[in-house]
């Protein structure tokens, strides 16, 4: 944050956010707050990751991988577009009104 907030010209990207182990709601507000920081220079990088133990270390099936990756990714995309998100998914509890 502190080198978004000092600088007004530099694009500033993520490195490879690998939001199918992540919860999208939380990357949605960590991210935007760096947005804001910024006043819109952030540029997300999502990736599925290539790290062995990844899914495991969180739990989750990694033979599930590219649909964890799609379900999570269209939430992000909506909680970045949309105000007052319902969500319901197979991968995260239910959302109701969440902007």
């Amino acid at each position: 944050g502190a080198i978004a907030a000092r600088t007004s010209t530099i694009r500033l990207l993520t490195g490879v956010t690998v939001v199918a182990i992540l919860d999208p709601v939380r990357v949605a507000e960590d991210f935007a707050t760096l947005d804001q920081i910024s006043r819109g220079r952030l540029e997300l990088v999502i990736g599925k990751g290539a790290e062995a133990g990844h899914f495991d270390l969180f739990g989750l099936d990694e033979a599930r991988q590219w649909d964890l990756q799609k379900e999570k990714y269209e939430l992000l995309r909506r909680l970045w577009s949309e105000e007052g998100v319902d969500w319901e998914g197979e991968f995260r509890p239910p959302l109701k009104n969440v902007t």
